[in-house]
């Protein structure tokens, strides 16, 4: 009976899996390797995006321009730490999702999301966006990077990432 049950709980939950229309991706906690993916368009459909919204100014410099970052204070910003690190791994993610399926990934998508830059100040602290200067802010998207993200693993980097950030309250 057990036996019944789980394979009909497989079934159930492969059926959903497989019809959902929201991405969904299965990965190992350990490595962060994707041990599946159900076969949605919109995985594609987000990378397809992210690929043409990027300015193609040179190697590095994919600018995603003119978005409002995760802190709501900086509005129409270039380049915001966040947003190019999302977009990176989105791009990343379908690659690696349409490779699992046996589909043909673009590979424009690793291009772009090799080219998407995450600026540093000179001191080598991440910056929140191009013209971000240091002032006070309403949220670190940077330390988006770290967790849920993880583009950020250093521990070096993301306590000097941490202790740069001035978060200020309205």
């Amino acid at each position: 009976m057990i036996t019944a049950d789980l394979s009909l709980s497989e079934l159930r939950y492969r059926r959903l899996f497989e019809a959902a229309h929201d991405g969904i991706l299965i990965v190992d906690p350990e490595t962060r390797q994707i041990i599946d993916v159900n076969p949605t368009p919109p995985l594609a459909a987000t990378a397809d995006f992210w690929a043409s919204r990027v300015e193609r100014n040179g190697p590095g410099h994919y600018d995603i321009k003119d978005v409002v970052a995760a802190d709501e204070w900086a509005e129409n910003v270039d380049n915001n730490a966040f947003t190019n690190a999302a977009a990176s791994a989105n791009l990343r993610f379908a690659t690696a999702a349409a490779k699992l399926l046996g589909l043909k990934a673009d590979p424009d998508w690793e291009v772009v999301a090799q080219n998407i830059p995450v600026l540093k100040f000179p001191d080598g602290v991440t910056r929140e966006f191009e013209t971000y200067k240091g002032e006070g802010i309403k949220q670190a998207d940077v330390n988006l990077l770290a967790y849920p993200l993880k583009t950020i693993t250093d521990p070096a980097q993301i306590k000097k990432d941490h202790a740069r950030k001035t978060l200020c309250f309205r």
